[in-house]
């Protein structure tokens, strides 16, 4: 048995000389093992040999630990690399955090050497009064930064005069103002329920059981883990309860936030969105959105109910209608409009509600209507295809590795539930196809798949060209459409550019339906068709020409005196001729007549043709867009940078009159008011430029300026309130139910809508 020296404080002294500080790492004194029985030293002549033994000494406790920290690390850190597989990131060594270097951070001073003042606590209390100060332990504490304060009157002075102490004291004067209004609260409601267990309880008592159950419901945190945490909760010095008696104060959190949202959103113009989903239940879930007059967009969650079966038209209308009228208390005029995704129950049910509330608009959602577009694309030997893969590729680890292995990149995740997930994976295979026959090899190799990866080679192996054509079509076609879905999603003002970025869509459809006009729309596709073609007399080849335009040409000889490189000889249209060698005409080869260019065209086309019968009207009422994307060509005008370069007149505002609620603003009378304001904000959108590239950038741009100019356009500023309200997405409702996953696990699968909608 080893004996560790690190503590003895003999093998010390030998070490250090006198007055060291011991606490410093020690180099130890080596300890010489020998296995023969005399344990005699080796004379200065021979070289010894270390024993095994000492060899095991001297490898672990050449380098003395510290501590169980420095033991640890040296654990993970001396190991030889090519001795164990690389551990996964959840196991690699946390990164402490450090202190800035010397000169960086503020030097520290120490022990102080100032001596306090002979005065009490309560007399700098009275010297500062209303600086949340107040005597704890003995001593001078903020309440409102959470600090120990010095008693020198000078460093008293210096802390309530900061910045950080002035922030936080206006935090904690609203959290007071808070806390007092809840006591109110809760000794009112207890007087009139007297019978209820907790009725004699002190409202001091109260007000933290409440808050203690709000922080709870916040953090996503099951109410049943306060039994656990009660012992450090319980170091407020406040006693708690148990969780059964916790969750009493759950619908009075509830009823508090319906009282917040009534008070924020009173005299604001609100737009509703509403969706439901099967996935967590039959659930429905509704967020209000409105722009205040500081020219902020908010969003709210004002509604999440969990129901006992999926709800038709009628039940579906009569829950929103309740909200607004009951439990939000709007006015009717106040509800700007409601927006939806494009299943049918929901366009039926805001049929019905419009009615209910006429100056409500009614919108689809544009990224479910992208999305819904992108699945009529075509391709059926890709979907086969991708079926098999995803199966496989996306659930399997090891051939995960071999595609990365492959090709240096990590394929993207698949979701069932996530816009465009599946179009994301097939771009990263189109990126990567020169792979994928290896790929498909390497599977088979090692037995990944069995029955899948034979099904992925046999459609493969089919008609490869066809299958990279399906690949390289799906991604010169959809890669618009994609990424205005993702463009689209957010809570900013995407409203103002939902007509520019689907007018580009519709354009590309309609320059797919002729021939002459696709040519360069898939140049992928273009470029896999010509690496399969073999130049002949009677092709035609399309080259640009530097200042002269693009001429058309046809190979009229091949010369093939040369065997390595034979001469291909052009004649153009205009009678000149030219010489090129094979890797210069193959990319001048024109493939618009080929037919798998022309079945490639024909399988997007129909993806197309499905978005412009949406946007005009020509479909099933409760997937009609035409009154949405009008709403949303109007809207254009509530942006400055279109109007600065648009000739805009009286026309443009009486044709506003197609939206409801400006329509029938301040009785009726906001469109003549508008007109009458035309000229100076035309004016004053003079010299006003944006970037329509990022959203982001956009929204910011455009709030400011209207933050800037609204006084002096009164009637303007308050119908863009109105339009910027709108959301033409429904990704507010969709992002409700990805926060319910991440807050609520399994734990807390039953509990009751007014647990989850107080939590949010």
């Amino acid at each position: 048995m080893l004996v560790d020296y690190s503590s003895d404080s003999e093998s010390l002294s030998d070490c250090e000389p006198a007055g060291k500080d011991v606490q410093e790492t020690v180099t130890l004194r080596p300890v010489h093992l020998s296995l023969s029985p005399t344990n005699t030293a080796p004379t200065p002549t021979e070289e010894r040999q270390p024993s095994r033994l000492e060899g095991a000494y001297e490898r672990t406790r050449a380098r003395p630990l510290v501590n169980a920290f420095d033991q640890f690390k040296r654990k993970r850190g001396t190991a030889d690399p090519e001795e164990q597989p690389a551990l996964a990131a959840h196991e690699r060594e946390r990164v402490l955090p450090k202190k800035p270097p010397a000169g960086v951070r503020r030097a520290s001073a120490g022990n102080r050497v100032t001596k306090e003042p002979n005065v009490q606590p309560s007399q700098r209390i009275k010297e500062f009064p209303n600086e949340s100060l107040r005597v704890a332990a003995g001593k001078l504490f903020c309440s409102a930064c959470k600090e120990t304060l010095s008693l020198l009157k000078q460093s008293v002075k210096v802390h309530i005069t900061s910045s950080k102490h002035i922030l936080a004291k206006a935090k904690y004067a609203k959290q007071r103002q808070d806390d007092d209004h809840i006591k109110d609260v809760l000794t009112e409601y207890f007087k009139e329920h007297t019978d209820e267990s907790q009725a004699c309880l002190d409202p001091e008592v109260h007000l933290y059981r409440y808050r203690v159950t709000e922080g709870l419901l916040y953090a996503g945190v099951p109410i049943e883990k306060s039994d656990d945490l009660r012992p450090l909760l319980e170091r407020a010095e406040i006693k708690l309860t148990g969780s059964q008696h916790l969750k009493t104060y759950i619908p009075k959190i509830e009823a508090m936030e319906f009282e917040t949202l009534s008070t924020e959103l009173k005299e604001q113009f609100v737009f509703l969105q509403f969706d439901g989903t099967r996935r967590l239940g039959e659930a429905l879930n509704t967020v209000a959105r409105y722009c205040d007059p500081e020219f902020n967009v908010e969003m709210r969650l004002v509604q999440f109910v969990t129901l006992a079966a999926s709800p038709d038209n009628v039940a579906l209308s009569m829950t929103i209608s309740n909200l607004v009228t009951r439990q939000l208390g709007l006015p009717f005029d106040a509800l700007t409009g409601f927006g939806r995704d494009s299943v049918k129950v929901n366009g039926t049910a805001l049929a019905r509600l419009v009615v209910v509330f006429p100056s409500a608009v009614g919108l689809l959602c544009i990224c479910h209507t992208l999305n819904n577009t992108g699945e009529r694309v075509g391709f059926p030997e890709k979907r086969d295809f991708m079926t098999s893969w995803l199966i496989l590729v996306q659930n399997n680890n090891n051939a995960k590795q071999l595609w990365k292995a492959l090709t240096q990149t990590t394929m993207v995740g698949f979701s069932n539930i996530r816009w465009w997930s599946r179009q994301e994976v097939e771009n990263e295979i189109s990126l990567n196809y020169h792979s994928v026959p290896t790929f498909l090899d390497q599977l088979d190799a090692q037995g990944v798949g069995d029955a899948t990866t034979r099904k992925m080679r046999q459609i493969h192996e089919a008609d490869p060209l066809l299958l990279e054509v399906s690949f390289a079509a799906g991604y010169d076609g959809t890669l618009g459409l994609l990424k205005t879905t993702y463009e689209l999603e957010g809570d900013r003002l995407e409203i103002l550019l939902v007509f520019r970025r689907v007018e580009k869509l519709r354009a590309y459809g309609r320059q797919l339906q002729s021939d002459n006009e696709n040519r360069g729309l898939l140049p992928n596709v273009d470029a896999v068709i010509r690496r399969s073609l073999q130049p002949k007399v009677g092709m035609v080849i399309k080259k640009a020409f530097h200042g002269h335009g693009v001429f058309m040409g046809r190979i009229s000889l091949i010369d093939k005196s040369i065997p390595a490189e034979w001469e291909y000889h052009i004649t153009y249209e205009d009678g000149d001729r030219e010489t090129m060698l094979l890797a210069e005409v193959a990319p001048l080869l024109e493939v618009a007549g080929d037919k798998l260019r022309q079945y490639a065209v024909e399988e997007l086309r129909g993806a197309y043709e499905y978005l412009e019968k949406r946007l005009t009207g020509n479909c099933d009422s409760s997937y009609d867009c035409s009154k949405a994307y009008l709403v949303c060509e109007l809207a254009q005008l509530f942006d400055p940078c279109f109007l600065a370069s648009n000739a805009v007149d009286s026309k443009w505002v009486q044709r506003l009159a197609a939206i409801n609620p400006i329509a029938r603003a301040e009785g009726g009378t906001l469109l003549g008011k508008l007109e009458g304001e035309l000229p100076a904000y035309m004016a004053a959108a003079v010299g006003f430029t944006c970037d329509y590239s990022c959203v982001t950038t956009f929204t910011e741009a455009v709030l400011g300026w209207w933050k800037r100019n609204a006084s002096e356009l009164p009637s303007w500023s308050l119908a863009a309130r109105i339009v910027f309200s709108f959301s033409p997405n429904s990704c507010g409702c969709e992002r409700v139910f990805s926060l319910l996953k991440t807050m609520f696990g399994e734990g807390q699968d039953n509990c009751l809508a007014d647990y989850l909608q107080s939590a949010q």
